[in-house]
């Protein structure tokens, strides 16, 4: 009996060292044959990383910072095209008068770029600056010329006129008038074409300072009232370019009035953004920037409307980017 204890302890003791390494195997942790840990779970995770923020880039873009004299530029910010009334879940009707909304305010967009390229144009370019130099060069040889052809005959014509009123007249007061006037006109004449590109860009800089002047003054009289806006950038506008910076302050402020508030009243039906932004939105965004951040292109419109779907509509419960409001959005636009 006990040759056969000693055979069944012998057999069980192969069976345990049998299964040892396939449970050592099942037990460790995927190496390769240098032993250091495999990189493949890490390729992939990198991968995916990857793919995510292609996918983030070609469905959202990053807000612009554009300055003029140390002002930001809100129609510089974002795309102009994306200030559009949106809503999701929409019929074919509701879909209609969404497109003739957008069509309205595309045209108020259209007049508005307008109305701001040429503030900047006629403001800030001064082309009298640019072409005084060029109208002297001109006038003087338009002068010059004239004075070739015609001086002589006109200064002799003048010397007649005073030989008659003096002598032949007797009238000795009329004659001195009459030297008086022709030497003051020859002097302010002549100094006129040589000087004329001195005296075009001082009245110049006189007009720009008094507009200066009238603007500064209008945003200290609307920050007294209590308003505040985007006058609060005053103390942005740089000390050596102040008149560019005023009409910077202008520039927002028409926008803001023009395109900002009517699509914020269409979208979030407030046109305050400290209220609206109390919520958040994606990616540290604010929740007005979030939805202005998304592209026009196949992948932004469909990221945008599944942001819209899961965060205003049933998150937020914004009932302006429901389908129902679509009649509201064609009467604001």
């Amino acid at each position: 009996m006990k040759w056969r204890k000693w055979l069944f302890l012998f057999l069980i003791s192969c069976l345990l060292v049998m299964q040892a390494p396939s449970m050592i195997v099942q037990a460790d942790v995927p190496i390769d044959y240098d032993g250091k840990t495999s990189e493949s779970e890490e390729a992939e995770q990198t991968q995916d990383a990857s793919k995510t923020a292609e996918q983030k880039k070609k469905e959202q873009s990053k807000k612009k910072n554009v300055t003029s004299a140390g002002v930001p530029l809100k129609i510089e910010q974002w795309d102009i095209g994306r200030y559009d009334p949106y809503v999701v879940d929409a019929n074919w009707i509701e879909e209609a008068v969404g497109a003739l909304s957008n069509a309205l305010f595309g045209l108020n967009k259209i007049i508005v770029d307008t109305v701001d390229a040429g503030m900047d144009l006629l403001f800030n370019m001064n082309p009298l600056e640019k072409f005084a130099d060029k109208m002297e060069t001109v006038n003087k040889a338009v002068f010059g010329s004239l004075k070739t052809t015609y001086g002589k005959l006109f200064l002799i014509i003048s010397l007649a006129f005073i030989f008659y009123q003096i002598a032949i007249n007797r009238k000795s007061q009329g004659g001195i008038r009459s030297i008086v006037g022709l030497i003051g006109v020859l002097v302010i004449t002549g100094l006129f074409m040589a000087n004329q590109s001195f005296y075009v860009k001082t009245c110049n800089n006189i007009a720009n300072v008094a507009q200066t002047t009238l603007l500064s003054a209008c945003s200290v009289i609307v920050d007294l009232a209590g308003s505040e806006g985007e006058f609060v950038d005053n103390d942005k506008i740089d000390p050596k370019n102040v008149s560019k910076g005023t009409v910077a302050i202008m520039r927002n402020i028409y926008f803001d009035l023009a395109v900002e508030k009517p699509y914020l009243i269409m979208n979030y039906g407030t046109p305050d953004k400290t209220v609206i932004n109390k919520k958040d939105g994606l990616d540290g965004l604010s929740r007005t920037d979030t939805l202005l951040s998304f592209k026009e292109t196949e992948e932004g419109k469909e990221a945008k409307k599944d942001y819209t779907k899961a965060y205003e509509v049933d998150k937020y419960e914004n009932a302006n980017l429901a389908s129902s409001s679509v009649y509201d959005q064609l009467g604001i636009a």
